[in-house]
């Protein structure tokens, strides 16, 4: 039996769901600032890059193997890593790396419940990855972690959601309602759609929403590439697109899950740019 498997690296990193106004810039230092242009550069083919913003996180690990920011970004690096090895046919290698990417991301969570730095990234990965697995039997299990990063975020940030802009805002809402329903959680997608309905009317968001009340279903439909600072904010000319992958070149996997020394590993292509990240709010930490 046939089983499609699919990263879109791109999308994975729409960090920008949910990220709030706190403390003075001055106050902490902001991992993400040190690695997060060579890892989206690695994302998009860069190896160079991504091998530099693997050895900063290396480095901070070395240092502290606790770090839980430098932990979710190696993990996620590593998951990008794998493609070379699956692509060479070199499945053992690749499922090894696969899976410990989701541990140290898993970990980094672990560690840190409650840093929106640590939730979002992770969060962003799971749900857009498993977007186009299939119906492997890993899957619901990735989505409901994805799940409960989004919804740690909306939690930590319920009282000042308000101060959000309308693209951090909607990617939290979205996601939250897009995976409840991927789950089969309907009234709680629901919820969440009427939310991102009253919070973003005449947004692409809110006509995404009115679609699912309408279906109960999305389809999958393709994100526009919009003018981005990968340091900052979104640009004015796309501030409320969702960011939903496009239609993706795909690789099968055959057969069931299987372990890392298995030959039936599964072939997995990571391909794009980074696309959608808004970085944190400025003076924001958690």
């Amino acid at each position: 039996m046939k089983r499609t498997i699919i990263f879109k690296i791109a999308a994975l990193l729409a960090f920008c769901a949910g990220l709030a106004v706190g403390l003075k810039a001055a106050e902490v230092e902001r991992f993400d600032h040190k690695v997060r242009l060579d890892f989206f550069a690695g994302f998009a083919g860069n190896q160079e890059a991504l091998a530099r913003g693997m050895k900063v996180s290396e480095e901070v690990l070395a240092e502290n193997p606790k770090h839980a920011e430098a932990m979710v970004w190696h993990g996620s690096g590593l998951l990008v890593q794998s493609q070379a090895y699956f692509g060479k046919g070199d499945q053992q290698t690749g499922m090894e790396l696969f899976m410990k990417g989701q541990a140290e991301m898993d970990k980094a969570v672990q560690l840190a419940p409650e840093k929106i730095g640590v939730r979002i990234p992770r969060g962003a990965v799971y749900l857009t990855s498993t977007r186009f697995m299939g119906d492997a039997p890993f899957v619901k299990g990735m989505i409901e972690k994805g799940v409960s990063d989004y919804q740690a975020a909306f939690d930590i940030q319920k009282d000042y959601l308000d101060k959000l802009g309308s693209h951090p805002l909607g990617e939290l809402l979205f996601g939250l309602a897009e995976g409840n329903s991927r789950l089969g959680n309907d009234a709680k997608a629901k919820e969440y759609f009427e939310m991102v309905a009253g919070k973003l009317p005449d947004s692409e968001y809110a006509k995404r929403s009115a679609l699912w009340m309408e279906t109960k279903k999305l389809p999958t439909a393709k994100s526009p590439r919009p003018n981005h600072d990968v340091g900052g904010e979104m640009t004015p000319d796309t501030p409320d697109t969702p960011d939903t992958p496009e239609t993706p070149d795909i690789t099968q996997l055959h057969g069931r899950q299987p372990s890392a020394s298995s030959a039936a590993a599964p072939t997995i292509t990571i391909v794009g740019k980074p696309r959608g990240y808004a970085g944190y709010v400025d003076g924001h930490r958690q």
